[in-house]
């Protein structure tokens, strides 16, 4: 949780350790929750002058893979969002008939059967994430 004082880069040092877990082939996942209107775009998106979680990640994913040239990385990218006590899959095509699926494994343990979209470039993350973001539900307030 964070003050309302926080800057993108307190926020960002937090984060940090899940995108290096990430790229160690852990499965991880950054939510951002809170009332209308109080920051959980700009935490995520940012703008020009201060780049939020999705740009400053990518960033860092790509310092970590230029470090370690001697490994090979598979990105893939998914993006959801609760609204309205609704699971939308942001990266389905067909936002009208999105079918995200709630699923149980064999150890009982709930996962989300969402898009993953391999990509191999920062750019195709950062159109991905644009994707996502034209899909967000935005209500009025």
């Amino acid at each position: 949780m964070f003050s309302p004082y926080s800057d993108q880069a307190e926020i960002f040092n937090e984060v940090q350790p899940l995108v290096h877990s990430a790229m160690q082939g852990y499965n991880c996942c950054v939510m951002a929750y809170g009332q209308t209107g109080s920051g959980k775009t700009f935490t995520m998106v940012g703008d020009d002058k201060s780049p939020g979680l999705y740009f400053t990640a990518v960033d860092e994913i790509y310092r970590v893979i230029k470090q370690r040239q001697t490994c090979d990385f598979e990105i893939s990218v998914s993006v959801v969002e609760i609204y309205n006590e609704q699971i939308r899959d942001l990266l389905f095509k067909d936002q009208t008939h999105n079918s995200f699926k709630l699923l149980e494994g064999a150890d009982g343990r709930l996962y989300g059967e969402q898009i993953r979209r391999k990509v191999t470039s920062k750019n195709q993350i950062l159109k991905a994430l644009r994707d996502a973001c034209y899909n967000r539900t935005v209500g009025v307030t």
